[in-house]
């Protein structure tokens, strides 16, 4: 079982990447943890065996040591950074 944390503060954006998500239970078990926020996130990976961690860029933008606060608990954790901006959306940022 691969245990996947997301931490996305917008409830339609969770919704879209678990959706994306379900073709891959076809091929192997998975469970998908939501939180709204890093100190949400950050508690469960502490206690829980993790293997998987999708980060919402706004996260990474605003606050900038969200990458740090998890490398402290466990820097072998992949984190991938996600985000449902559009191409057009990312030229104006």
């Amino acid at each position: 079982m691969i245990n996947i944390v997301l931490i996305e503060d917008d409830e339609k954006d969770i919704r879209k990447i678990s959706e994306i998500l379900k073709p891959l239970g076809e091929f192997l078990s998975y469970e998908l943890h939501s939180f709204s926020s890093i100190e949400l996130g950050k508690n469960y990976i502490v206690h829980s065996s993790v293997q998987l961690i999708l980060l919402d860029l706004e996260f990474t933008l605003l606050r900038k040591t969200s990458i740090a606060l998890i490398d402290q608990i466990d820097k072998t954790i992949p984190i991938i950074i996600v985000s449902n901006l559009t191409h057009y959306q990312r030229q104006l940022s």
